[in-house]
């Protein structure tokens, strides 16, 4: 059978971290046989050292390849913003600090549909592109098997201009003079007495209703509450469900990497085998014709 010969590590790496986790082992070890299939046997070795990405290194692989400008930029303000000789002026600052916000926010809504602990986790390694020229590099390469994290925090640029001093406080207008105390009320007649009764019925019944409102406004409450700590109940079951499922398939990917490397040893075995059977029959044949 012919293979088509592979280029080199970084091409074959290229599309290996451009592919799904789910697909990178099986689409891996195809890479391997072909390279050993035509004679490569050191390109093939190194193919199999290629670690499968995690879900986060996933991610920032394909943010390298489809939202490479943004990603670009990131990483040049970052630079900007680690040169501890550059000037900058408030607003200067306050403009870079904005747009690395706004970059990031770009690049996460770009991603699919990503757990929140997932989220966090690109987050975070977006935050390392700004502070670490290393994870800057590696996430441009788009070759990335586990998510970059900050070593450090940022030391930001001190504004070359101080801020100008507040003005001076305004002279406070004059008291102005009370107002005359209010009259007194006058005392309801005996022909009110009926009128003051019903208004006297109609403020009992407003504070009844006040307090059967807020009963229910409670209860509302309380179910609400209860509402919120069943769905932080099942979010962590499904997220526990989520990370057991990444445990097996991760459990299935280090099996059919075990079986791979036993398949190679058990050729080379058959090999060396082979060859030892030949220079047995070699030497039992130089032996018959001295004979």
């Amino acid at each position: 059978m012919w293979f088509p010969r592979l280029v080199d590590l970084n091409s074959v790496a290229d599309e290996l971290y451009a592919l799904d986790p789910a697909e990178f082992v099986e689409e891996r070890s195809a890479r391997a046989r072909s390279a050993k299939a035509a004679g490569e046997r050191d390109l093939a070795a190194q193919i199999r050292l290629l670690r499968r990405p995690t879900v986060a290194a996933a991610a920032l692989n394909r943010m390298a390849r489809d939202q490479a400008g943004p990603l670009a930029e990131l990483a040049a303000l970052g630079t900007r913003l680690r040169d501890r000789q550059a000037q900058f002026t408030g607003p200067e600052l306050r403009a870079l600090v904005h747009r690395r916000h706004e970059l990031v926010r770009q690049l996460i809504r770009s991603a699919p549909a990503l757990r929140e602990t997932v989220a966090r986790e690109v987050e975070d390694a977006l935050g390392a592109v700004v502070t670490d020229p290393t994870a800057a590099e590696d996430a441009l390469a788009g070759h990335l098997a586990t998510a970059p994290q900050p070593t450090s925090d940022l030391i930001w640029p001190t504004p070359t201009t101080e801020a100008p001093p507040p003005p001076p406080p305004r002279p406070r207008p004059a008291p102005a003079p009370a107002p005359a105390p209010a009259p007194a009320p006058k005392k309801p007649a005996g022909n009110d007495q009926a009128q003051a009764k019903k208004k006297a019925a109609e403020e009992k019944q407003r504070k009844e209703r006040h307090e059967m409102l807020r009963r229910k406004a409670a209860e509302l409450a309380q179910d609400r509450d209860r509402a919120k700590t069943h769905a932080a109940q099942a979010a962590k079951r499904a997220e526990k469900a989520a990370e057991k499922s990444q445990g097996l398939r991760d459990r299935l990917a280090e099996a059919e990497e075990a079986q791979q490397r036993a398949e190679d040893d058990a050729e080379a075995a058959r090999s060396t085998l082979e060859d030892a059977e030949r220079a047995a029959h070699e030497a039992q044949d130089e032996v018959d014709s001295l004979a």
